[in-house]
């Protein structure tokens, strides 16, 4: 049994085990927090697991990072594994190498406090989920008893509308484009809706030219098959090329994203690389598809991701009501 005693200006957590007393300071004004403290360190002691007086001896957190890694890197994507390499370092920058087991509710609190000085909440979020899954990994091995990223929660999100660019200016972007290497994903992304990853992943025998569809590596390595529109099939058949990829320059999406920002902004387009995707959907969208269909092809697990675009169905509340009669 544990319990807090408030020592000086903060809460101390006092238990009893190997016949002895041990204390261990919260670092921390708030009560309901030292609380949560507290039932952690009840819930590792009634599992024996480890010894909370022994922490210094337990695996310190670079080295769980190093271990993870390995283990993850034959079983995520890459881009995923690029976005757990871009976490761990940023949460090391702010932990330095500590025992795996000192992390806690607090400290996560802090690091997301650190981050959003200078991060917006979506980057914040990126990084927060990638280290709960990490830590989640650690609970599979034993290190710790439960995930405390689990006890924490990401920063809420302003709910903005897909930004998306019109037929007319993407047609003056992909006229003033002059690198292929540019051009070719702008292409592919805008009539395919293809995530970059996806792009830049892509290899000639995964396209069908004469049945006009192509096969997308999405995320967690899941396929679908995206029907090719006929401008981009002319496009493909005109870059045809032996080569392995579609692309034959770079395949480093930060290049590509970078030199596409540099294109978009001579062409006063605000939006992003990604927005190319947004783009797709919602001129199919605005043609009349239906949500479901945009889902499939898109690659939306869930119904409610894709529900971001159906402001732009066409007569959409009144064709509802028109069925009534």
């Amino acid at each position: 049994m544990a319990f807090i005693r408030k020592r000086g200006h903060y809460w101390h957590i006092y238990w009893y085990a190997d016949g002895k007393v041990h204390s261990r300071s919260t670092k921390t004004h708030n009560k309901l927090l030292a609380e949560k403290i507290r039932r952690k360190i009840e819930d590792d002691l009634s599992a024996r697991r480890f010894q909370i007086e022994n922490i210094d001896n337990a695996i310190l957190l670079f080295d769980f990072f190093k271990e993870v890694l390995e283990h993850r890197k034959t079983n995520i994507s890459p881009r995923t594994y690029e976005l757990d390499q871009d976490a761990i370092l940023s949460f090391k920058n702010f932990t330095g190498n500590v025992p795996l087991r000192s992390i806690d509710v607090k400290r996560i609190e802090e690091y997301k406090t650190h981050l959003f000085k200078n991060r917006k909440e979506t980057t914040v979020n990126i990084k927060f989920r990638h280290l709960r899954s990490l830590f989640s990994s650690a609970v599979k091995y034993k290190y710790i008893i439960s995930n405390p990223f689990k006890e924490s929660s990401e920063l809420p999100t302003p709910k903005k509308l897909p930004a998306y660019i019109t037929k007319e200016k993407a047609d003056e972007l992909l006229n003033y484009i002059r690198d292929f290497n540019i051009h070719t994903p702008v292409m592919i992304a805008l009539y395919t809706g293809a995530r970059i990853s996806e792009i830049c992943r892509l290899e000639w025998e995964d396209i069908d030219l004469k049945n006009k569809t192509v096969i997308l590596d999405g995320k967690g390595r899941k396929e679908r098959r995206v029907p090719i529109p006929e401008i981009l099939r002319k496009y493909l058949l005109f870059i045809r090329s032996d080569t392995k990829y579609v692309l034959y320059g770079t395949r480093d999406r930060r290049e590509i994203t970078r030199e596409f920002r540099k294109y978009a902004d001579e062409c006063d387009i605000k939006q992003t690389f990604h927005n190319l995707r947004d783009t797709y959907a919602s001129w199919l969208v605005q043609k009349g598809v239906s949500l479901q269909v945009v889902q499939k092809l898109l690659g939306h697990e869930n119904i409610r991701t894709t529900m971001i675009y159906a402001h732009l169905a066409p007569n959409n509340l009144e064709d509802a009501v028109a069925k009534l009669v």
